[in-house]
C-alpha cells in the first residue's frame, strides 16, 4: 500500500532540514526569534522523523493516523445512514454544522459526558479545558445520539460514557 520513496523526495526533504538548520544556526537571540526557532525545530524534526519513517517503508504519523481512523470505520463503528439522514434533517431545520470530532474519540473512550452536578446540563468533556457548550436537546438514534447544542449538531456512539462533573473546573466524577 505504502510506496517506497524515491530518492529525489527524501533529497528535497534533507535540504528543507537542513535550510532550516542553516536558518535556524543564523538567528539572533531575541524572543521573536527564539520562538521561530523552537519552531523550526520542531518541523525539523518533523521531516527528520517523517524522512526516516519513509526510509525505513513505514507509513508516516499522518498515515498512520489515517489508517486507524479507516480501521474503525471498516470494522462497521461508523454511524448509520438513518442516523446520518436524521442530523442533516435536523442541520437543514436548525441552520447548523454537524460535527463527527467526537464520534471516534469517544469509540477510543477519551471524551465522555459530562452531567454537571448543579444544573444537571449534560455537555461533551475531553479535558478540563476542552468541551462542549451544554446540549439543548439529545436524540438517539439506533447505536448514536445526536447531540444538539447553541451551535452545532454532535454525533456520537451510545458506548460513549457518562460521568458527574463540577463546574467551573469540569472535574470528573464516577457517574
Amino acid at each position: 500500500m505504502i510506496k517506497k520513496p524515491n530518492s529525489e523526495i527524501i533529497k528535497t526533504l534533507k535540504k528543507i532540514a537542513n535550510s532550516y538548520k542553516k536558518r535556524d544556526s543564523q538567528e539572533e537571540d531575541n524572543d521573536e526569534e527564539k520562538e521561530d526557532i523552537i519552531n523550526l525545530k520542531t518541523r525539523i524534526e518533523s521531516l527528520e522523523d517523517t524522512v526516516s519513517r519513509l526510509k525505513e517503508g513505514k507509513p508516516t504519523l499522518e498515515q498512520e493516523r489515517i489508517n486507524e481512523i479507516n480501521s474503525l470505520f471498516d470494522s462497521n463503528n461508523a454511524p448509520t445512514v438513518e442516523t446520518l439522514n436524521r442530523a442533516t434533517r435536523l442541520s437543514i431545520e436548525q441552520t447548523k454544522p454537524i460535527s463527527l470530532e467526537y464520534f471516534i474519540k469517544a469509540l477510543k473512550d477519551t471524551v465522555f459526558i459530562g452531567v454537571d452536578t448543579e444544573n444537571n446540563e449534560k455537555r461533551i468533556v475531553e479535558s478540563v479545558n476542552k468541551f462542549t457548550e451544554p446540549f439543548i436537546k439529545i436524540y438517539k438514534s439506533n447505536e448514536e445520539f445526536i447531540l444538539v447544542n447553541h451551535k452545532t449538531i454532535y454525533i456520537t456512539p451510545t458506548s460513549i460514557k457518562a460521568k458527574k462533573i463540577t463546574p467551573p473546573s469540569i472535574k470528573a466524577k464516577k457517574y
